[in-house]
């Protein structure tokens, strides 16, 4: 082994110790990135969540809204067609009634038309 030079056993165990701490420090700094990483995803997950939420809150609302101001349209024009039949009834039953007597009296008339 005449042309080489031998480095004492503990140098290059410390050399490559050293290596190997330096590299760990390096994947301890890239886990820590990758937890705060993780947290922020998961902040953002939440932050979407929470928005959709309170649009899903928003759009029933609405429609709740919506459907009390169609209930009400709905009442509106239920009592106003139930005024209008109430009003057609009378005038049926009081044409009815008008006719009734109508033929009452053409019958009469009849009679003592035939009777002379």
């Amino acid at each position: 082994h005449g042309g080489h030079t031998f480095k004492p056993l503990a140098e290059i165990y410390e050399q490559h110790v050293t290596k190997v701490n330096e590299e760990v420090a390096k994947l301890r700094r890239r886990l820590m990135e990758l937890i705060s990483l993780v947290q922020e995803v998961e902040r953002n997950v939440e932050a979407v969540r929470n928005a959709k939420d309170e649009r899903v809150r928003e759009i029933r609302n609405a429609v709740e809204m919506m459907i009390a101001r169609l209930d009400t349209q709905l009442k509106n024009k239920l009592i106003t067609l139930m005024g209008q039949k109430t009003s057609l009834t009378q005038e049926t039953e009081l044409l009815e009634s008008l006719l009734q007597e109508v033929e009452h009296q053409v019958m009469k008339c009849i009679c003592l038309c035939a009777a002379k």
